[in-house]
């Protein structure tokens, strides 16, 4: 038969406290009260429980505080990564010249391919209008300063004597600038903008 071995150190680990206040309350009732150990026994045992429910409780407490916490530490550092990304878009868009902006504008108006992203615009060869721009929106496929995120992007390069139709992507929070600037002719957010609810788009990037 096997032998059966049971680790004490954990036991005493996690019930130290509720082990020395039932034997301690233990002892004084049969000291003082009982002369037998039926009584002390389960005065004891209900005490152990007790305390043991309520570390347990203080326990579950300090880590929901611990959790909450952390979380709005982490969601902090979102907010402040997010206002530095901010930041370089606007300022990127009010760097921007003449000439890249109008080209920028006329990709905002062309019309939303139908179940496309609002934020994606498809560009066929024979728009002569815009295609004589791609030069210009080419511009933001690069990033203008250090560490500035590709505001307009183009995904396949398709040219126009291919026939291809060519897929661009609009930064999200450079979107938000061109809009309000087509709509109200502000080169800014939108008033009362909350630039949190765009953080899921920039979880990759890398602020410095």
């Amino acid at each position: 038969m096997a032998d059966i071995k049971i680790d004490v150190s954990e036991i005493l680990k996690d019930y130290l406290f509720p082990i020395l206040g039932a034997g301690v309350v233990g002892l004084l009732l049969f000291q003082l009260f009982f002369h037998d150990w039926v009584w002390p026994t389960i005065i004891s045992i209900l005490i152990f429980l007790l305390i043991a429910f309520f570390i347990k409780c203080w326990q579950y407490r300090q880590r929901k505080l611990w959790k909450k916490r952390c979380e709005r530490e982490a969601e902090e550092m979102i907010r402040q990564k997010m206002e530095i990304i901010a930041d370089k878009a606007l300022c990127s868009f009010r760097s921007v010249g003449d000439f890249q902006l109008d080209a920028a504008i006329d990709l905002y108006r062309h019309p939303i391919l139908h179940n496309s992203h609002y934020n994606e615009r498809f560009v066929k060869f024979d728009n002569i209008q815009l295609f004589g721009k791609l030069p210009y929106l080419d511009d933001f496929n690069r990033a203008l300063l250090p560490n500035d995120i590709a505001y307009i992007q183009c995904t396949n390069e398709f040219e126009s004597y291919n026939g291809g139709t060519r897929h661009y992507v609009i930064d999200p929070l450079f979107y938000e600038i061109l809009k309000n600037y087509v709509e109200n002719g502000i080169k800014d957010y939108p008033e009362g903008l909350n630039i949190m609810q765009f953080a899921k788009y920039y979880k990759g990037s890398s602020i410095n």
